[in-house]
């Protein structure tokens, strides 16, 4: 357990490390630009938090009228494409929001090679059947 726990707190998130062990460190906050592309179409921001250990990594967004939090998330390294995040969701209305359901849903992100921003997309259903997609930019480390 101690040689875990120093290689969790202090070793992985090592950046050349992390590229041998094909583990990127995404922690920290990502400002999101997101586009409904169902109901109409609706343009929507946000912010994105991951939370990451060597082997853990969890996802929260929060928009003006809703938050997300992920149930499942995987990280992922395709030597054609790059490191790419996906995760299921769970989202919740802000109170006040009636034109709102609570929903899952699952979002995919394929990352740029220096892990400063990402484009991806998203689908929901049970509650709310929309779909979309959305950019990831870095704000800051973790």
């Amino acid at each position: 357990m101690g040689l875990y726990t120093w290689f969790d707190k202090n070793l992985w998130h090592n950046t050349y490390l992390g590229k041998f062990l094909c583990v990127p460190n995404l922690a920290g906050r990502w400002n999101v630009e997101g586009h409904t592309r169902s109901e109409g179409g609706k343009p929507w921001e946000g912010e994105l938090r991951i939370v990451q250990s060597w082997d853990k990594v969890r996802i929260h967004l929060k928009t003006q009228s809703s938050h997300s939090d992920s149930v499942t998330a995987s990280i992922i390294h395709d030597e054609g494409i790059g490191y790419q995040l996906l995760y299921n969701y769970r989202n919740q209305p802000k109170t006040g929001e009636e034109h709102l359901t609570s929903h899952v849903g699952f979002a995919e992100f394929r990352f740029d090679d220096g892990l400063k921003s990402a484009e991806g997309h998203y689908f929901n259903g049970q509650g709310r059947a929309t779909y979309g997609t959305m950019t990831i930019t870095r704000i800051d480390n973790v």
